[in-house]
């Protein structure tokens, strides 16, 4: 808690700064870190002291604040004068102590002027400052220190944008005074108030939407309504205009006049427009708006109909006065019109111009009106503006003139004039020629084409039409009716045509027709008669010709007469395809009749079938005329044949389409043909006609395929064609392996096993060259001849023979391995004991099978009298397969030979000296062991070591040089071979000598008498306790043996030796734990017995029982 007694004033450059009386008041924390404890930091701003140059100042009371100027120390003074008055009773704060340490000071504020209406916030020691107007609006969000603002009378509200270049600057406006108040967190608030600035007059501005249309657009920066007036230069007002409303204004002819068209104020006035933007403090701003230019009337004739047409006139002025509508002609005389009126107008020719209303069923009234020249018509609106259009006279109209078509050809003749004038009726031909008398109103007329005869007109009686004019000309006829004032019309027709000849053909008999020609006109008809390929026949064609008519096929086209007995003389006609028999009779019409040739019977086609696949090609015609044959496979493979060929037809297969001439015994002559598909025949006669024959081939035969079983599996092909041609041969086995055969070939095959399928060519003494076939399942031969044909034989294969395995017995324990294949193929030798432990074997090994009690193995070794030899330690009998490489297999099994201990001397060169000679019947490595009398061994000695053994002194195990060093109560020494066998020895303690007897020297030990197949039992020393593995010694030997790197027994006897006696074990402890492997490593089972059993390892010194 800081407190302050009294107020004092600090000057120093014209500032004067009153301290402020507090009671209590809370520090921030974080200020108080990074700015009131630093001394490279400014305590009031935070500046480094590096970006100063190292200019900050020390305060001369305190000590421990810094600032960068006087003004950060003034600004600062009221904050700082608490700890200065701490530091006055020597009282620094930590920042243990500044958290207890409440420091309440006044917030403070001013209002920085940086232009017009624009101010900017200072303040210190604030939380928030909150800024509220007169009519308690709140402007959120709060303001802060640096906030630059305005503030304008007006609505309360805020906006944002750049004033004076200031970005992000907050425009408040409001009623009243803007009230500033700062609050420091802590109860303490200081306030500050702004008058507003005046507003100032509303905005108002006209944007044109289109010529003619424009929208109001108008605002208060205030943000208070804006009402907008109008008014016209002579004071005349408009309502219902405001911000947004879009609207018009023209010239009015007098007055004013305003209306809402689809949400547009149409305004009308004299003079400038004047709007007016008013706020609500009566604020004006006024811009105007000049009126439209008046535009011109528009006119508009609108054609309904021919020489129909609709008067329509519109003023664009919204607001138009009285419209002035006149029309006259080329002369100047007035005609009467409004605006809609519908109408006509046509030339009064050297009549008067005149206008009489009219009644139309489909327009209703109109006025009808002749003219001089164009119609011209004037609009001028009540602003003098005027516009005119023309219309051209119509024309008068013609007559009017309708041939009605009625029935047989006939026409009927209408014709009238609107003005019921005087017609008149021209009736002509193409060539100009006139028919008279002239044809009147409803005459009833035919007319036909004379051809080449004149022009005819005979009055007839119709019994329909009654009196009736028949006119023949040339051409189309042309009728023209002309009225009073020389309007005319015409309507043409095109002559009926004059009637053809009628050609009939009647069918007597079969391929035998009378013609028959007539005409109407009884003039007479040319006959002409032509074929396809354009033969004429015209040689006594005529009406009630009898004929007939054939096909000529490849003869020529002819014509001759016949006798018959029924129909007399007959034309006998051969053409090309269809005969077109043309009747023409005088006038040029023609009539046409096709008739079909009458088909030529076919050449008589068929084969004669002589057995055996022969045929005999029989072909001959009707006629007697000669008959040709071609044939041909289904490739187009052509055969030269002819009517009596005697031929035999087969595939041809692998062989080229061919034919042979061949003599056959019983047939003479004949064809032998190759071909592909079925055989076509076809016989063509000299008509042209075809006979065809479709036979199928003749099957070949197969080729003759047998197997000739000769003896031991030997098999030999034979194979043959009936015809003698060359037979192919092929041979595979289920797995599609191919093998290469042929007739004659001699070959076994046989079941390749694990083997590849294979051949090979041997000589055999018996059948010579054979082929040994090696394949997987059955073998399939087959024979294929040129034509394709087939056939095939399934040879089951001969299985292989097994090796021979014999195991030769050398003596002594040692066998040979002797295998063979009948095909001298490789053998594999595998070798199995009872446990599935497998040794390696080869042909030709020699080896010798001993049983173990240990683990299985082999080990190899050299003999004087076999060379390398090779032993195998195994349990059970021992099985040798020998596999070939057809997968057969033949087994031999042996029984173990009985191993023999090892022999072991211990020679003792000095006292207490030993060397060990150790020997394997069987040649192989020997395994000696030191051990206790517990059996636990002690070092692993190799064969030949020489070792120092005492039963006298503390207990040990070492080694000096090449020489073991063991003083201990009992030593054995054991041997053990590959097969398991061991021989175990004692070794004898030298004898204890009297201190004044010299030493002698003691003979050798010879330890082949002292071979047991137990351990002796130790000597207890009754001066000697036996000492306890404690739980607390077997965790340290287990913390140091894994500390050590799980080491071998010796190698931590010789680590632990090393130790400092801190660790609290020494080597001897080593022995305590139970190693196994010889010492290479520890049984953690026997480990945790241990704690609970005495040991029997003696220590060197006597210890209490306990």
């Amino acid at each position: 808690m800081v407190k302050s007694s009294s107020s004092r004033k600090l000057k120093d450059d014209g500032v004067k700064t009153t301290w402020i009386k507090t009671e209590e008041a809370s520090l921030d924390i974080d200020t108080l870190v990074h700015y009131g404890f630093a001394e490279d930091r400014c305590h009031r701003c935070g500046i480094h002291n590096s970006e100063i140059s190292g200019l900050l100042m020390q305060c001369g009371k305190c000590k421990k604040a810094y600032y960068c100027s006087m003004k950060c120390f003034n600004d600062d003074l009221a904050w700082h004068q608490q700890f200065c008055q701490t530091s006055r009773i020597d009282y620094a704060p930590s920042l243990e102590d500044a958290t207890k340490i409440k420091v309440n000071l006044p917030p403070r504020i001013s209002i920085e002027p940086i232009g017009e209406n624009l101010y900017r916030i200072k303040a210190t020691h604030h939380q928030s400052i909150l800024a509220t107007d007169a009519s308690g609006h709140t402007f959120k969000p709060n303001l802060n220190d640096g906030t630059i603002f305005s503030y304008t009378k007006g609505k309360s509200h805020e906006k944002r944008g750049t004033v004076d270049g200031h970005k992000d600057v907050r425009k408040l406006y409001g009623s009243g005074p803007l009230t500033l108040t700062v609050d420091n967190g802590n109860g303490k608030k200081v306030s500050v108030t702004v008058d507003p600035a005046e507003a100032g007059p509303p905005k108002i501005k006209i944007e044109e939407i289109r010529p003619g249309l424009y929208k109001i657009v108008a605002s208060d920066q205030a943000g208070f309504p804006v009402t907008v007036k109008g008014s016209d230069s002579e004071g005349n007002t408009f309502q219902n205009l405001e911000p947004g409303s879009f609207f018009t204004y023209d010239k009015a002819w007098k007055g004013f006049h305003q209306e809402e068209n689809k949400h547009v104020q149409q305004l009308a006035g004299q003079g400038t427009l004047h709007l007016t933007a008013v706020n609500v403090d009566g604020k004006e701003t006024t811009i105007e708006v000049a009126p439209s230019d008046p535009s011109q009337p528009k006119i508009k004739i609108q054609n309904l109909t021919e020489n129909l047409y609709k008067l329509k006139i519109k003023d664009p002025a919204v607001f138009q006065g009285p419209l002035e509508i006149t029309a006259k002609d080329s002369d100047g005389s007035p005609i009467t019109l409004k605006n809609n009126d519908i109408f006509s107008y046509v030339d009064a020719g050297s009549g008067k111009t005149h206008q009489q209303p009219e009644n139309d069923e489909e327009h209703g009234a109109f006025q009808k009106i002749r003219g001089h020249g164009n119609l011209t018509i004037t609009v001028v609106n009540c602003f003098g503006k005027e516009v005119s259009a023309f219309v051209s006279p119509g024309s008068a109209p013609p007559p009017s003139l309708r041939l009605e078509s009625l029935k047989d050809g006939y026409y009927k003749l209408h014709a009238s004039d609107p003005n019921d004038e005087h017609l008149t009726i021209q009736v002509v031909d193409h060539n100009g020629d006139t028919f008279l008398p002239a044809l009147e109103n409803a005459s009833v007329f035919s007319y036909t084409d004379a051809g080449s005869g004149s022009n005819q007109q005979t009055a007839n009686e119709h019994p329909y039409y009654g009196s009736v004019q028949k006119l023949r000309g040339h051409g189309q006829l042309t009728v023209t009716v002309t009225n009073a004032s020389g309007k005319t019309v015409q309507a043409m027709i095109e002559p009926a045509e004059a009637s053809s000849p009628v050609v009939n053909i009647h069918e007597l008999e079969k391929g035998v027709y009378r013609l028959e020609v007539s005409d109407e006109s009884g003039n007479p008809v040319t006959i002409l008669a032509v074929d396809s390929e354009r033969n004429t026949f015209n040689d006594a064609l005529a009406d009630q010709s009898i004929f007939r008519y054939e096909e000529a096929g490849e003869r020529s086209a002819t014509q001759e007469i016949q006798g018959d007995s029924r129909h007399g003389g007959t034309q006998k006609i051969r053409g090309k395809g269809d005969l077109t028999i043309t009747a023409i009779n005088s006038a040029g019409k023609e009539s046409s009749i096709v008739l079909k040739p009458t088909e030529a019977d076919p050449p008589y086609l068929r084969m004669e079938d002589l057995g055996d696949g022969f045929f005999k090609v029989i072909a001959s015609d009707g006629d007697g005329e000669p008959v040709k044959v071609n044939a041909a496979d289904q490739e187009g493979n052509a055969f030269a044949v002819e009517p009596g060929t005697v031929f035999r037809y087969e595939v041809a297969g692998k062989r080229p389409c061919s034919q042979e001439a061949r003599e056959d015994g019983r047939l003479g002559l004949v064809q032998k043909l190759f071909g592909n598909g079925n055989l076509t025949f076809k016989a063509f006669n000299a008509a042209g006609k075809e006979s065809t024959l479709v036979i199928q081939p003749t099957e070949s035969d197969p080729p003759s395929l047998n197997i000739e079983e000769l003896r031991e599996s030997f098999l030999k092909i034979v194979a043959g064609d009936r015809d003698g041609e060359p037979v192919a041969v092929t041979a595979v086995d289920q797995e599609g392996n191919a093998f290469v055969m042929e007739s004659g070939t001699i070959f076994r095959y046989e079941e390749a096993g694990k083997r590849t399928a294979s051949q090979d060519q041997r000589d055999d003494q018996r059948f010579g060259t054979v082929e040994k076939l090696c394949g997987r399942g059955s073998l399939t031969i087959t024979a294929v001849n040129l034509a394709g044909k087939e056939n095939s034989v399934v040879v089951t294969a001969t299985e292989p023979d097994p090796p021979s395995l014999r195991l030769e017995d050398l003596g002594d324990g040692l066998r040979k391995i002797i295998v063979s294949g009948k095909d001298g193929g490789n053998v594999v030798v595998t070798a199995f004991d009872s446990q599935e432990y497998e040794f390696t074997a080869k042909p030709d090994m020699i080896f010798r099978y001993l049983g173990t009690d240990g683990d299985s193995g082999q080990t190899y070794q050299q003999d004087s009298n076999h060379g390398d030899v090779s032993n195998m330690y195994g349990k059970g009998e021992l099985t040798l397969t020998a596999t070939n490489d057809s997968g057969k297999q033949a087994t031999a099994k042996i029984q173990a030979t009985h191993s023999d201990e090892p022999k072991v001397e211990l020679v003792e060169v000095e006292s207490g000296v030993f060397t060990i000679n150790a020997i394997d019947p069987n040649g192989d490595p020997i395994m000696v062991h030191a051990e206790d009398a517990n059996g636990d061994s002690i070092v692993t000695i190799p064969v030949k070591s020489t070792f120092r053994y005492s039963d006298v002194g503390p207990e040990y195990s070492k080694k000096d040089g090449d020489v073991y060093d063991f003083q201990m109560p009992e030593l054995w020494i054991t041997c053990y071979n590959k097969a398991g066998k061991k021989t175990k020895t004692k070794v004898k303690a030298p004898e204890k000598k009297q201190a004044e007897e010299p030493s002698s020297p003691k003979p050798p030990a010879v330890s082949s008498s002292a071979q047991s197949s137990g351990a002796g039992e130790p000597d207890s020393p009754s001066k000697r306790k036996k000492r306890i593995l404690t739980r607390e010694v077997r965790d340290k030997l287990i913390f140091w043996y894994g500390r050590l790197g799980y080491p071998t027994r010796d190698e931590m006897i010789k680590k632990v030796a090393r130790l400092p006696e801190s660790c609290g074990i020494r080597a001897e402890d080593v022995e305590l734990l139970p190693w196994i492997m010889n010492g290479r490593m520890i049984r953690t089972k026997d480990l945790h017995e241990k704690v609970l059993e005495n040991t029997t390892v003696y220590i060197e010194k006597e210890v209490d029982s306990d």
